[in-house]
């Protein structure tokens, strides 16, 4: 039914139109504030879903915003935690971003076999998970490098050392070098010299695993699943 398809791929129609946009957003604007707009954008997504739950465009627009709230997590997320972890924790919290997912849609579906007949029981609990995320994001400091490629040297030297929970600057001093240097390396490079780095082997290689993996997935139907296995 044309209405049902609406419903279903308006969230996934628009969350890679939003992972194309927040990459320069973010960039512009810096990570913590993409953290927060993304968080304001689910907010107000599950909101008008819940409130208004006969009304289809709500629905239809509740859809869009949560859609394009989930577009940007998945690389404004990965870009602050990438830029803010240590090593030692980085793969770790970069693939902690996906799991979670994995648990929500979990937790989305055991709230919709709980509540079979009402459906914004499980807005209200999305909303508020989201507004509990917002709130948190405005505690976290902004990337250094961020801080860095816009020549604010001072802020980054103090977001890293309330990431490092240093108590004197030559604590991160060495690490803030390279910080630096990364972000010289940033500003020095172009969109064209990004792309002739997809010829190095460690590049194209997990390029090319991902999107075989992301066939896959979709190829075997796993959004649909997610979509419409609800009654």
């Amino acid at each position: 039914h044309p209405r049902r398809l609406a419903e279903g791929s308006l969230n996934l129609a628009s969350a890679p139109v939003a992972a194309l946009l927040a990459g320069p957003l973010i960039d512009r604007v810096g990570r913590r504030w993409g953290l927060q707009l993304l968080n304001v954008l689910l907010a107000v997504g599950w909101l008008l879903m819940a409130i208004f739950p006969l009304s289809l465009n709500a629905l239809y627009i509740g859809r869009l915003l949560t859609g394009y709230g989930l577009g940007m997590a998945m690389c404004t997320a990965a870009a602050y935690t990438t830029e803010i972890a240590s090593i030692s924790f980085r793969t770790i919290l970069v693939t902690f971003t996906p799991i979670m997912m994995a648990i929500g849609t979990f937790l989305a579906y055991l709230g919709a076999l709980l509540y079979q007949e009402s459906w914004t029981e499980v807005a209200y609990a999305s909303f508020g998970f989201t507004v509990v995320s917002l709130v948190l994001t405005l505690l976290l400091p902004e990337s250094p490098l961020w801080l860095l490629s816009r020549g604010r040297i001072e802020e980054a030297q103090r977001a890293l050392m309330s990431l490092r929970a240093a108590t004197a600057p030559e604590q991160v001093q060495e690490e803030l070098d390279s910080y630096s240097s990364r972000a010289k390396d940033r500003q020095n490079s172009s969109w064209l010299s990004s792309f002739r780095e997809l010829r190095l082997p460690q590049a194209y290689k997990p390029l090319i695993i991902i999107n075989v993996y992301f066939v896959f997935v979709l190829t075997c139907g796993v959004p649909l699943v997610i979509v419409y296995a609800v009654n």
